[in-house]
């Protein structure tokens, strides 16, 4: 930097004190940019068909005004054009899912391995709720997982969601941890129990399980993440 002339001592510093300063901000500002296009950078595989499975928080007539799935489509394009079947069912157990996985999924599967189907499924809060223990519901999860993939499925998993229901919320946990330890069994997660961690918020649950449309954004939002991700 070249000094002006009849410039004091005082004065070249306080200008190289405000040089120093806009490029700290240039910089930061370079910075932020960067983060904002990785956000919205599209999906790196493109997503063929997307198969839903559940309960209520998931069923497109269960007669609640919004869920994830119906998000998806509002937040990304390339999803929306993707085929959508949505065979969850409110009040369904994976006790009952999995026994079902033959005439409501199987039918929908890949050709072969050069098609890109996701199988995404939530579900287990209505075992806990009837008190099925963490290792049963578990092997049930496990047991569908098995199904999809057999199939030529990319399997999504959900952690269960928070609840106020206290069986089901230390149920729920105990499942939680099982899935968390277990990678191998599953090809994405999703850690509802994570960005919806208060059944109590009625910003995001409107009942102390069902998640409220904000809730039901904010799945489909890191469900875009978690595969921009991989």
């Amino acid at each position: 930097m070249i000094n002006a002339p009849g410039e004091t001592v005082c004065e070249v510093m306080k200008r190289r004190i405000l040089f120093v300063a806009l490029f700290i901000i240039v910089s930061c500002k370079k910075e932020i940019d960067t983060d904002v296009s990785v956000v919205t950078d599209p999906l790196p595989i493109k997503w063929e068909e997307w198969v839903f499975e559940g309960d209520s928080i998931t069923d497109l007539s269960s007669g609640l005004p919004d869920n994830y799935p119906h998000q998806l489509q509002l937040l990304d394009t390339a999803t929306a054009k993707a085929k959508q079947i949505d065979v969850a069912l409110s009040g369904d157990k994976i006790q009952n899912i999995i026994l079902e996985y033959q005439s409501q999924v199987h039918p929908y599967r890949p050709a072969d391995n050069s098609h890109n189907y996701i199988f995404a499924i939530m579900a287990g809060i209505n075992d806990a709720i009837a008190n099925r223990s963490a290792t049963d519901i578990y092997k049930d999860l496990r047991t569908e997982w098995g199904y999809a993939r057999a199939d030529g499925f990319k399997v999504m998993a959900f952690c269960m969601t928070r609840s106020t229901n206290g069986v089901a919320n230390t149920t729920g946990a105990q499942v939680n941890d099982m899935m968390i330890n277990n990678p191998q069994d599953y090809d994405y997660l999703i850690r509802t129990d994570q960005i919806l961690p208060d059944a109590t918020n009625t910003v995001l649950f409107r009942d102390g399980l069902h998640p409220t449309t904000t809730g039901s954004i904010i799945i489909a939002q890191e469900v875009l993440r978690v595969l921009k991700i991989h």
